[in-house]
């Protein structure tokens, strides 16, 4: 006769099981059986219950075959709504979290300084965001506006450019110079804007020295591309590695549109898909994943995480990063 033993883990073990509870259920039913036998004898009182099931009636069978059904049903249909949540594009991944010109708002930071750069790592931010012009003499730099100081960028030449100096005292960065304190800090995304250009053939040359640039400092893998120009976008997804995502920011094409130019998706401000907010599912269902920007109210950023957003660009990260705990 086997050994039962009262070991509480191996009880909690078997507890969830469909085939424990078949058995439970068809040996409690056995214990409130008549002690006979089918021939009107007395089984004697020491046969253990488990003894019972040995020989069932036809009604027990029958009764212990629509408990095993009903348990399998149930999981059955939990297992399906399970997939079927899933497909109707509930959000099981937190929003990431991308600070918009850095970390720029703590002392000592400015926007697109070096500084906001570090201090959007230090907190942990998965991303980094900064806006990249060329210069007349074909140099690349980091700043959001195309006029620093008086001085228009686009125009001038890299060395005037260079010494304009950020609200925090740096110096307006080179992009390669930049791109060295990325390297620093292996586990910030870097987030690249391109500015849209007047002259469509710098901007065109901007997006190769870009690309370029990124591949000598190794860091191809963990960028990512987004720009209010169309052409930019499509230079983007045309010569960067495959795999690079590539993101739209101005808003008007719609998530079909922005498949078929073979975007990873939007990276649309808020009031475009609060006005659309069925894009998000739509994205979704289409492969894509959605950025929104720029979103700093406590009610909007509540907003885009319940809305499915994938990205969240901020003013505020360490705000959006507690309501994502």
């Amino acid at each position: 006769m086997q050994k039962f033993t009262d070991n509480a883990a191996t009880q909690h073990a078997h507890s969830a099981s469909p085939i424990r509870r078949y058995h439970d259920c068809a040996l409690h039913h056995s214990q409130r059986r008549s002690r006979t036998t089918c021939n009107g004898a007395s089984r004697p009182s020491h046969v253990p219950p488990t003894a019972l099931l040995q020989h069932p009636t036809e009604k027990e069978i029958y009764l212990h075959l629509i408990i095993l059904y009903i348990e399998m049903k149930r999981f059955f249909l939990l297992a399906a709504l399970a997939i079927g949540m899933s497909a109707a594009g509930f959000a099981t991944d937190k929003a990431k979290v991308v600070a918009h010109r850095g970390h720029w708002k703590p002392a000592g930071s400015a926007q697109n300084s070096i500084r906001s750069l570090v201090k959007a790592d230090s907190i942990g931010c998965w991303g980094s965001e900064f806006d990249v012009w060329r210069t007349a003499d074909g140099k690349l730099v980091v700043n959001h506006d195309g006029v620093h100081d008086g001085v228009v960028i686009q125009t001038s030449n890299a060395k005037e450019v260079t010494a304009l100096k950020l609200s925090n005292g740096e110096k307006l960065p080179l992009l390669k110079d930049y791109l060295n304190t990325f390297r620093k800090h292996p586990n910030l995304k870097v987030v690249c804007e391109l500015k849209s250009h007047k002259d469509a053939e710098a901007e065109r040359m901007a997006v190769h020295e870009i690309l370029k640039m990124m591949k000598k400092k190794g860091l191809e893998k963990r960028v990512v591309y987004i720009s209010f120009s169309l052409p930019a976008v499509k230079e983007f997804i045309k010569y960067a590695p495959k795999g690079t995502e590539v993101y739209y920011l101005n808003g008007e094409l719609n998530p079909k549109e922005l498949k078929a130019i073979g975007c990873a998706g939007p990276d649309y401000p808020l009031y475009i898909l609060k006005g659309n907010p069925s894009w998000i599912k739509e994205c979704h269902d289409l492969g894509m994943k959605v950025n929104i920007w720029t979103v700093d109210k406590k009610e909007d950023l509540q907003w885009c995480i319940d809305n499915g957003a994938d990205f969240i660009t901020t003013n505020n990260p360490e705000e959006l990063q507690q309501m994502l705990k």
